[in-house]
């Protein structure tokens, strides 16, 4: 699974606190209703309910769990498109330092480079994709466990084989794109420190841990 969910549910906070203090104020209406789903199972396990209440709250739980997928799908596209803009950016700021190096004009300095505007620019906006890619994580994680903590504690044994089914089809399950993006900005990030300290001939005799011997 992408975000490698092999965690204890229920150590810590309580789940419905977390969706309250780790999301973002203006996604928690795209989150599960996990009050209200949680609520709702508990009512039919032990009870003479018809199919009827039972395929209620199947559909309702399905219809969460789509809400859920649509902004994940959202963000994720946006995630993307931003990720490309960067790239290219860096691009774009790697020429000039490189155009610098040519001609006997001195290279500049890691300290130098990093405080040209362009290059400020991108690395705040690096960051900045990073919080996000942290938070879209945090909301699919926290959907994830909602919709587990429902089925295997408050739902018969049909409901949570139904419901952890329709979970392993959702987007927000599997992030395979955002986990893959992931990769892709690690490798940036890679790829800015090696331009820093390095440039692209390696040679400029500037690394991490001081000169060259």
């Amino acid at each position: 699974q992408g975000l490698g969910i092999g965690v204890q549910i229920g150590v810590g906070m309580p789940l419905r606190k977390r969706f309250e203090k780790e999301l973002l104020p203006e996604w928690r209406t795209h989150c599960i209703d996990y009050k209200g789903l949680k609520r709702q199972a508990e009512s039919l396990v032990g009870a003479e309910c018809g199919a009827g209440a039972h395929a209620s709250f199947l559909s309702k739980l399905g219809c969460e769990m789509d809400k859920a997928s649509q902004l994940y799908l959202t963000q994720e596209r946006r995630l993307c498109k931003f990720f490309l803009t960067l790239s290219l950016k860096f691009d774009e700021a790697c020429k000039k330092h490189d155009a610098r190096g040519g001609g006997g004009e001195p290279r500049s300095s890691p300290q130098e480079f990093l405080e040209t505007e362009a290059v400020r620019k991108f690395v705040s906006a690096l960051l900045a994709l990073l919080v996000h890619i942290d938070s879209i994580r945090t909301f699919a994680l926290l959907n994830i466990l909602g919709v587990l903590k429902i089925a295997r504690s408050h739902c018969d044994a049909d409901a949570c084989a139904h419901a952890l089914q329709r979970l392993r089809t959702e987007p927000f399950y599997a992030c395979l794109r955002l986990t893959s993006l992931v990769d892709e900005v690690s490798a940036l990030c890679d790829q800015t420190l090696h331009e820093v300290f390095l440039g692209r001939g390696g040679g400029s005799g500037f690394s991490p841990d001081g000169p060259a011997q």
